[in-house]
């Protein structure tokens, strides 16, 4: 038997290992009473839902009904219609979104006690170098499935030719998007997870854990009943578990927030569905009668698995090797 090949992994080299670590050990800092992350959890959905939503919407109407600017309108109480409208309604949640940042940094600062930039990453501050690479990583692979879904699978779709609202469109998601996954990473891998760690060690619990608890809020979009719910839930998870997984092997989420950014930005920008819960002057548009399990979860799903071998290859987290 000795005489056989066999795997073994190696370990990770010791920049990564002591990021791993110290985000770990980031979790244990400050307060960490049961009622702060309960207190904590619900004045961040206050301030996220409740401010940013409701009270930026409701502002920004009001400001759009009293001047008319960039000929769009409200009526029904949020609603923003009229030319320009999307990128209008990107803005204002844009400004939610922020509003969302303030309220983890308020909770972090104030209930937990402890630097915002621990809950981020384990590192002494955050790698700008890991979010530009996860965001090369996400364009390459997010151009391989679209081409694998256009070309070899064939999916139906209608392309638009760009317009003035296009390119105004691409400026505000450029600026705003990244702000968006950004807030919701700093939120989910960084705030939640932390609290996770604090009860569970094995980092693939806390990946699965992870990959549910960011499908819960997604739950309600209209594409879980015109993709399937099984299909769709099964998408966002793979989804969770793969941003998870970055973070706990890295130790930050540098890399989770990068690839994010740009995986909602080719969805908004390149090519959506006419489901979307976010319809957007896309490039492509392609009409979903249906999203099942196979073909169309499992290319996206290969889709991860490329990113985090190349992701892998890159800072070395598991070196497997033939003895």
């Amino acid at each position: 038997m000795s005489e056989q090949l066999s795997d073994s992994v190696h370990p990770p080299p010791a920049e990564s290992r002591a990021a791993g670590d110290q985000f770990f050990l980031n979790a244990a800092l400050g307060l960490n009473q049961w009622w702060r992350w309960v207190l904590g959890l619900v004045v961040i959905i206050l301030m996220w839902i409740g401010v940013g939503s409701i009270v930026v919407g409701i502002a920004g109407c009001a400001f759009l009904r009293a001047t008319n600017a960039f000929g769009v309108s409200c009526s029904d109480g949020v609603g923003i219609t009229g030319d320009g409208s999307l990128t209008v309604r990107l803005v204002v949640a844009g400004l939610g979104f922020v509003v969302g940042l303030v309220g983890i940094w308020g909770v972090v600062r104030l209930i937990h006690k402890k630097p915002l930039g621990r809950v981020a990453t384990g590192r002494s501050s955050f790698d700008c170098n890991r979010y530009l690479y996860a965001m090369g990583v996400a364009l390459i692979v997010s151009l391989v499935v679209f081409a694998v879904n256009r070309f070899i699978l064939r999916l139906d779709m209608t392309f638009q030719e760009p317009g003035w609202e296009y390119l105004i469109f691409v400026v505000f998601a450029l600026l705003l998007v990244p702000v968006q996954t950004g807030v919701e990473e700093l939120l989910f891998r960084g705030y939640i997870l932390q609290g996770i760690m604090l009860l569970v060690k094995k980092k693939v619990v806390l990946a699965l854990v992870s990959g549910a608890i960011f499908a819960l809020p997604h739950l309600t979009n209209p594409e879980a009943s015109a993709y399937g719910f099984a299909p769709y839930v099964v998408a966002l998870v793979s989804f969770g578990v793969f941003f998870g997984l970055m973070t706990l092997l890295d130790g930050g989420i540098e890399l989770a927030a990068g690839y994010h950014a740009v995986n909602n930005l080719f969805m908004g920008l390149v090519v959506n569905t006419d489901s979307a819960v976010i319809v957007t002057p896309s490039l492509f548009t392609i009409q979903r009668d249906g999203y099942d399990l196979f073909p169309h979860v499992s290319i996206d799903v290969l889709g991860l698995l490329l990113a985090l071998a190349i992701l892998n290859h890159k800072y070395k987290w598991v070196k497997l090797s033939r003895k």
